[in-house]
């Protein structure tokens, strides 16, 4: 699944276009809202890109450009976003010229208030270099935010060598290339590809043995599978015209935290594979359990081949 960011520079991508990326297999767009590294300043091109974005069904993602006193324009942030539920957000965090990229505390700050204050956000975390990872100290930040990685490579247009990450366990974007090329768009684009969502489970936690397979119970807080669930009631709602689509996907996340499936045996130190059949079953009992208007089989089968290419689970002892 690819993703791709735009800014003004790339001005505004006609429908037409956005159709003919979603069927190359791009799967959301990070939008540039605006930024502080040149005074406070909001991105001309965004919101109608945004409008074209979720007109066709593909996600939606804001950044901002980190500037000095950043933490501060966090709520300038999000009025330029405008987002929806289930809309993600980024902080850029990059040096430009003699600006140094925000530090980790006020990073942090930037995000919590984000994550406190945007509508129902699917992913709040932050955007850096693979080397800007192990310059400080990320751990708070890592613990509570997700991370987009920057990492060229010998930068040919395709993913070299998986970069290092440093405080995080896992990547939800890796943005591999800046000479990226898509459908019916004559410029190069950045484009980053998704990280597989990965649950770490230790042996040590748990009581008794059991098969391995149970680890898809953990599914429902995989942000894999609750990524898949939105987008599919969004895309849903845009093909059906229906003007409850945000209304929808509140109430989806709203239910998010009163999901409490855990594993309830052992597993030994062993990579399992999850089969469809298994995540199927898991994902039918979380949508009865979330209590969606839609029919829990044909959820489950729309999304279980998606989620069984995109699930990495690593299971070792402590």
């Amino acid at each position: 699944m690819s993703v791709v960011d735009l800014s003004r520079y790339q001005g505004i991508i006609p429908i037409a276009t956005l159709r003919a990326w979603k069927a190359a297999g791009v799967t959301r767009v990070v939008l540039k809202a605006g930024g502080a590294d040149d005074g406070v300043y909001k991105d001309a091109d965004h919101d109608t890109n945004a409008a074209y974005v979720r007109a066709v069904g593909l996600g939606v993602d804001h950044y901002w450009f980190n500037g000095p006193g950043d933490a501060s324009h966090a709520a300038t942030f999000l009025a330029y976003a405008n987002g929806k539920p289930g809309d993600r957000y980024w902080l850029d965090c990059e040096s430009e010229g003699s600006m140094v990229h925000d530090t980790p505390s006020v990073a942090l700050e930037f995000t919590n208030y984000v994550r406190a204050h945007a509508p129902s956000p699917d992913v709040v975390g932050i955007y850096m270099s693979s080397s800007v990872t192990g310059e400080a100290d990320w751990a708070a930040n890592a613990a509570v935010d997700a991370l987009w990685v920057a990492n060229y490579g010998a930068n040919t247009g395709t993913p070299g060598t998986t970069p290092g990450i440093s405080y995080w366990k896992t990547y939800t974007y890796w943005q591999y290339t800046s000479v990226g090329h898509l459908p019916d768009y004559a410029g190069s684009l950045d484009l980053s590809k998704e990280g597989a969502a990965v649950t770490t489970i230790q042996e040590d936690d748990l009581a008794t043995q059991a098969d391995a397979n149970l680890i898809a119970a953990t599914l429902t807080k995989n942000t894999a599978f609750l990524e898949a669930i939105s987008l599919h009631l969004l895309e849903h709602a845009i093909n059906n015209n229906d003007s409850d689509k945000d209304a929808t996907l509140g109430h989806l996340w709203s239910r998010v935290n009163e999901l409490d499936l855990k594993l309830t045996g052992a597993i030994a130190n062993v990579h399992p594979t999850i089969d469809t059949a298994t995540i199927t079953a898991a994902i039918t009992a979380a949508v009865a359990k979330l209590q969606l208007d839609v029919d829990p089989t044909t959820l489950a089968d729309a999304l279980a081949p998606e989620l069984a290419k995109n699930l990495t689970v690593t299971v070792g002892a402590k």
